[in-house]
């Protein structure tokens, strides 16, 4: 969580994870190759493009072919130069050098989404025996933008972190990934961490020390930005914290549109699949961008409760049927936007969603505990239980009154 300081008199400074993504894919990117372009990507970047790149700006900026990094049965093309994005690993570095030692294309173009080691760059030099690597830069793009103020490290659980486990790549992939931002973001920040949480005290520190050394390369001054006076004075805060200490808001079922659609059908990476069939594992079904930047209505509505939802769509459609061109495409078929938001409107009112949701308000009646009836779905039943539980535990913390453990 990253909190920036208010300038002298003004709003708070602007810590926009996806427009610092999107300038350094379009703009540092994109724009410093010239001509025709074949972009090559890792898994975890090819992630990260396209939730700020859509396939027209790379048509757009003359990026002709998009495939992943080491793949066998990539073509030689010549006239084109190759873009390569990616994360710095050692899969990645690896898969890099065998393709500069049997290059298919004119020139490459590397770009990194964290810090590149010294060794490393010695390890390219050494496999660009054709002398085709035009340019290395650090982009710092080890996350995934999905909104103006949320990102994801993709990293499932944390809970490997948790002793006496240890799992080193997922804590090194957390702390690279909030080292990332704050680079793409321009902060140095005070870093603040829940001191009864081991993982979150070692993350902490982790990163700290990633500050005080450049990210443990051989620039010392990496987080020195230039910072205005008033900045410096009131440095934006870090803050780390475990979620353990409060397991009660990840299991409850909000009403608003973005947490519905997430709870019935999931989003992934700002992505969404519905189905005509009520979402059956093995139906194929149609994929959807919900997209702050690029979607107004969700940007608009995502916050909007389930009622509050149904009368902005009606707006929508009202203003959609009566211009000429919206009453066309209305009389030969729904836009996408609107058969989108009316299935999805479609599945909660069906019920799925309300027996969802009230089936938390049965938790706490002993009555109401079975997983199936005849006429519903079945039951949460173990999300009921962990509600259940810790509304428990809460509150023999606070009274002592059942006298349990």
């Amino acid at each position: 969580m990253l909190g920036a300081p208010k300038a002298a008199g003004g709003p708070l400074a602007p810590m926009d994870p996806w427009a610092a993504a999107q300038w350094y894919v379009v703009a540092k990117a994109l724009g410093s190759v010239p001509g025709m372009k074949v972009m090559l990507l890792d898994s975890a970047t090819a992630a990260t493009v396209g939730l700020v790149c859509s396939q027209s700006q790379a048509l757009e900026r003359q990026v002709y072919h998009v495939d992943k990094l080491g793949n066998p049965r990539t073509r030689r093309l010549g006239g084109f130069r190759a873009l390569v994005i990616v994360r710095p690993t050692p899969d990645s570095l690896r898969d890099l050098r065998q393709e500069l030692a049997d290059p298919k294309f004119d020139e490459y173009h590397l770009f990194f989404t964290n810090t590149l080691q010294d060794h490393h760059l010695q390890d390219i030099a050494r496999a660009d025996l054709c002398q085709v690597v035009r340019q290395v830069q650090e982009l710092y793009l080890d996350f995934s933008p999905l909104g103006p103020d949320l990102f994801t490290l993709d990293v499932p659980s944390c809970m490997p972190l948790e002793p006496p486990s240890w799992d080193q790549p997922i804590f090194d992939s957390l702390c690279g990934g909030l080292t990332a931002v704050l680079l793409a973001l321009k902060l140095n920040p005070v870093i603040a961490y829940q001191v009864n949480s081991s993982p979150a005290n070692k993350i902490a520190h982790e990163v700290a020390e990633r500050i005080a050394t450049g990210n443990h390369s051989s620039d010392p001054d990496l987080f020195r930005f230039g910072n205005s006076a008033a900045a410096s004075k009131q440095p934006p805060l870090l803050l780390i914290l475990d979620r353990r200490d409060d397991p009660v808001t990840a299991l409850l079922s909000q009403w608003t549109y973005s947490a519905m659609v997430h709870e019935i059908m999931g989003i992934h990476h700002n992505r969404v699949t519905v189905t005509k069939g009520g979402g059956k594992e093995d139906e194929q079904g149609e994929q959807v961008v919900l997209s702050e930047a690029d979607d107004d209505f969700y940007r608009s509505s995502q916050h909007l409760v389930f009622g509050e939802l149904g009368s902005a769509l009606k707006s929508i459609v009202d203003e959609f049927q009566r211009s000429e061109a919206g009453a066309v495409s209305m009389a030969g078929g729904k836009s996408r936007l609107t058969r989108f938001c009316l299935r999805v409107l479609g599945g909660l009112a069906s019920g799925a969603w309300p027996r969802r949701a009230l089936s938390v308000a049965s938790t706490f009646d002993p009555r109401a505990w079975h997983t199936r009836d005849d006429n519903q779905a079945p039951r949460p039943t173990l999300r009921s239980a962990c509600l259940l539980s810790c509304w428990r535990r809460r509150r023999c913390a606070s009274d002592g009154a059942c006298g349990c453990a």
